[in-house]
């Protein structure tokens, strides 16, 4: 007697998982439809295979077990043809079908079909008798070729292996097959006990748990970058890329509101002369040199302080942790000249007037600093522009 408890179960399993993927796969990429194909074939040779154990138990009439039986070991070979397609996929990184590897996967199995078909009249592979099914000198058959055929696929897949993505799920869904080849072995050892659809039910619940387990992670980091575009997009000036005007803002209070007690300096850099820049030569030149006078603050100044637009021709800097002024004023003296040498078009300079004032963080409040900074901006804007001067109590310091 043929039990079938295994195979039930294994059908049930394999039937929820496929309503589990239907609807996301079925219209999803070339790798996951090879994998609801995967199921699908799992479902047919799970059924072929209890109507042929059931045909057998309750002692069917011999034409209807000789088809049942010819059913099952045809549709049989189905699941290790589909995984061997999507293992290959793997591999490959297809998003397509593989018009040659199908040819040659349909032509094998048509091969294979005309062995089993033919068994009806030579009963090779098993023969109905009046006692029941009785095993033919090939009956070991249809599994090696099973085994071959996952051979074939594995040496394949490591003649190719240099191709794979490093992906640790594509190699893990490569060594999964093994749990079927498990099922293969005892079912060589043992013909009367059917092992091979119910590990190969296993395998592909690993694989679906392994699948859903990277599309979590693939889906929490996209939405990462989602939050961290949208955060940057509300951070940083959509132009120049470096803080708006609302961010500084706020970094610099929440620095001067630390109460560290630490030296500081704040800078407010114009562009001069800019609307002349947009009336003679375009706007789009007025724009490379706004964004090209925020590269050349970014890379002047350290990561850790704080670099953004004010709004139109108006930048700011802030030095958090200032060492020694006399070598602030020195690196201020290096950006006017690093701003002031930059040209906008052939024939056309852009200059920079630059304000800055010293605080302590923790006294000095940003809107004194900011106050202070600017006082200093319009002193050098009403002495001929492209200079800096640096605020210190009543005094203005070149």
């Amino acid at each position: 007697m043929y039990h079938i408890d295994a195979e039930i179960i294994s059908l049930a399993f394999l039937v929820v998982l496929f309503l589990a993927i239907y609807r996301d796969y079925r219209r999803g990429s070339y790798e996951q439809r090879l994998f609801t194909i995967c199921v699908t074939t799992g479902i047919l040779a799970s059924v072929a295979e209890i109507l042929s154990n059931l045909s057998l138990n309750l002692s069917f009439p011999a034409g209807i077990q000789m088809l049942l039986i010819t059913t099952y070991y045809a549709v049989v070979m189905l699941p290790v043809l589909s995984w061997m397609l999507y293992m290959i996929s793997l591999v490959l990184d297809e998003s397509a079908p593989n018009k040659a590897i199908l040819r040659a996967a349909g032509a094998g199995y048509g091969v294979y079909l005309v062995f089993v078909v033919l068994n009806i009249a030579f009963n090779y592979i098993f023969a109905v008798t009046d006692a029941g099914m009785v095993f033919g000198p090939l009956s070991q058959a249809p599994d090696l070729i099973f085994a071959a055929l996952a051979i074939g696929a594995y040496v394949f897949i490591f003649v190719n292996w240099n191709r794979m993505e490093s992906s640790p799920l594509k190699v893990l869904m490569l060594l999964l097959p093994l749990i079927t080849g498990l099922g293969v072995l005892v079912q060589l050892i043992h013909p009367y006990l059917a092992a091979i659809l119910p590990t190969y039910s296993v395998m592909l619940g690993a694989a679906y748990l392994l699948i859903q387990n990277e599309h979590t992670q693939r889906v929490n980091a996209q939405h990462e970058r989602i939050v961290q575009t949208l955060i940057s997009a509300a951070q940083n000036d959509g132009m120049t890329g470096v803080y708006n005007r609302s961010t500084s803002e706020m970094l610099i209070k929440g620095l001067l509101d630390a109460g560290s007690g630490k030296h500081c300096l704040f800078l407010i850099a114009d562009l001069d002369d800019l609307k002349r820049t947009n009336d003679s030569y375009g706007h789009s030149e007025g724009d490379k040199a706004l964004i090209a006078m925020a590269h050349i603050m970014k890379a002047h100044f350290r990561r850790t302080d704080v670099v953004g637009r004010m709004g139109g021709d108006e930048f700011c800097a802030f030095i958090y942790d200032v060492n020694s002024e006399d070598a602030m004023r020195r690196s201020v003296a290096s950006l006017s000249a690093k701003l002031s040498s930059f040209i906008s078009r052939e024939g056309g300079c852009e200059h920079c007037s630059i304000g800055g004032a010293f605080g302590i963080c923790g006294v000095t409040s940003f809107s004194e600093l900011y106050r202070q900074a600017d006082t200093a901006l319009y002193h050098v804007k009403r002495n001929g522009k492209n200079n800096y001067a640096i605020y210190a109590g009543e005094e203005l310091l070149h």
